[in-house]
């Protein structure tokens, strides 16, 4: 894995770890959460390792969804 594409992936995780363990269902609902100031705060950053803010939130509400999709299967196995 590539320097940028490991820090791109620990981004994600940082901001969708208390969506994946179920404390709230929105990266928006966890008040501590940087997702949203991120891109303001480092928009080089941003752009090097998402492209642009577009790509910025379609991977973090990609990753959020499969999340989701993950708590249904393991709810129906129960």
């Amino acid at each position: 894995m590539t320097d940028d594409a490991y820090l791109r992936s620990l981004i994600l995780y940082i901001h969708l770890n208390p969506v994946k363990h179920g404390f709230v269902k929105e990266m928006s609902s966890w008040p501590w959460n940087s997702w949203k100031t991120f891109p303001n705060i480092y928009p080089g950053l941003t752009e090097q390792l998402f492209t642009n803010l577009e790509q910025y939130n379609t991977l973090h509400q990609e990753k959020q969804l499969y999340f989701e999709e993950y708590k249904k299967l393991e709810n129906d196995l129960i």
